[in-house]
């Protein structure tokens, strides 16, 4: 068995970096689905969707290797790599339908052209920037049956590297989650994450120093808490990293903005998922202003309706270019919420406007990105009628 291992440890691109007693096995052959979910990422998220059908998860992150599956590989004399160990999966599944969250991930579109008779499905779960576009440039036969996007300005990005149907249904992620409209009186800063190793790496072959990366953070964070004391308001922020795996990311997150503002008061939400009680989006509604850098929480808050500030400064940090916008690849001009320059006195006047703003005044302002840019679609009823017929028609 360790010698197999060795074997596949050594030759599959997509484990090569990982240890082979992280791994766990799988002996039998893959079982015949209807819906074949590829990617664990967001599966719990996804899981109320699919639980109805005949599904089967095929991991790709903590990996469960199945031993058939290599099996037939080496019999076959196929090199074993990602690509001929997911398609001799699917093939042996047969789902009607494979789906995935990851809609960043460019094997999954290279998987389709073997399968024509398959339905894939695609899932935008984040903003894109433009350097995620422009490494698609460099790809070809990029294909899937239907790919489900935040709004018809990234379908028509999509659809200029990929060929696929799109259907605009919004942030997945925030569809599933009910509105609120109880407001409290209170400012939440939107992390994203904290800075857990010496280089972010941003995309592919393009890295920052986290010292630098960060520095936003650092700069805005004073900035904000002034502002909620002026106002006499609360300071929120609401993390990034999932608590609810017991990594001790969130605490390390919440001790990176304690330092910040030097331990001065305010309230942490520790990430516990979309779908729990207190979730981040719950919290956005019921507060006055959102606030945020380049997490594409920002434009999620804006299309449930709640008001939000974008204070795009990252990459005058960082000197990356085209990467942190959120609102990619929306034109920022004549929007009141944007601020992409260094300027303390333009954020702060910025952060009052908004904040002021009456209720119909900033329906008004939203309507210039949405629903072009992102719309909300209650309960994701878009995509779960699609499933639903796709199934019924096969």
């Amino acid at each position: 068995m360790n010698i197999l291992v060795y074997k596949i440890s050594k030759n599959m691109a997509f484990l090569k970096k990982l240890n082979y007693l992280d791994f766990k096995f799988e002996l039998f052959k893959p079982s015949v689905c209807e819906i074949l979910v590829m990617d664990d990422m967001n599966f719990h998220e996804l899981k109320p969707i699919v639980k109805k059908y005949d599904y089967k998860l095929l991991k790709t992150r903590k990996i469960t290797l199945n031993i058939y599956v290599i099996f037939l590989l080496i019999i076959n004399i196929k090199p074993i790599n990602a690509k001929n160990y997911f398609s001799k999966y699917i093939e042996l599944c047969n789902p009607k339908l494979v789906l995935t969250l990851n809609d960043s991930n460019i094997l999954f579109y290279k998987l389709k052209k073997q399968f024509p008779l398959i339905n894939f499905f695609a899932i935008q779960v984040g903003h894109r920037s433009r350097l995620f576009f422009h490494q698609l440039k460099s790809q070809k036969n990029l294909q899937c049956d239907y790919l489900f996007t935040w709004g018809k300005n990234y379908s028509n990005l999509f659809l200029n590297h990929i060929k696929c149907k799109c259907i605009e249904l919004g942030s997945f992620l925030s569809n599933r989650i009910q509105k609120r409209k109880k407001k409290r009186s209170s400012v939440a800063y939107i992390s994203s994450r904290y800075p857990a190793k010496k280089i972010k790496v941003l995309s592919a072959g393009i890295e920052v120093k986290s010292d630098i990366f960060w520095k936003a953070e650092n700069y805005l964070l004073p900035i904000i808490y002034n502002f909620c004391k002026k106002k006499k308001i609360n300071l929120e922020i609401i993390g990034k990293c999932n608590s609810s795996n017991n990594s001790g990311e969130a605490v390390s997150e919440k001790n990176f903005y304690k330092k910040i503002l030097n331990n001065k008061k305010f309230f942490f939400h520790k990430n516990k998922g979309s779908g729990s009680t207190i979730s981040p989006y719950k919290v956005c509604d019921e507060v006055e202003l959102n606030i945020g850098v380049s997490t594409s929480m920002v434009a999620e808050v804006i299309a449930r309706g709640s008001k939000c500030c974008i204070i795009d400064i990252r990459d005058k940090f960082s000197k990356v270019k085209n990467w942190s916008n959120p609102l990619y690849p929306y034109s920022k001009k004549n929007l009141k919420f944007f601020v992409n320059k260094i300027d303390e006195n333009k954020i702060i006047k910025t952060l009052n406007k908004i904040y002021n703003l009456s209720s119909k005044a900033w329906e008004k302002e939203k309507e210039k990105i949405i629903p072009h840019q992102i719309l909300f679609n209650k309960k994701n009823n878009i995509l779960v009628s699609k499933i639903k017929q796709v199934l019924s028609s096969q």
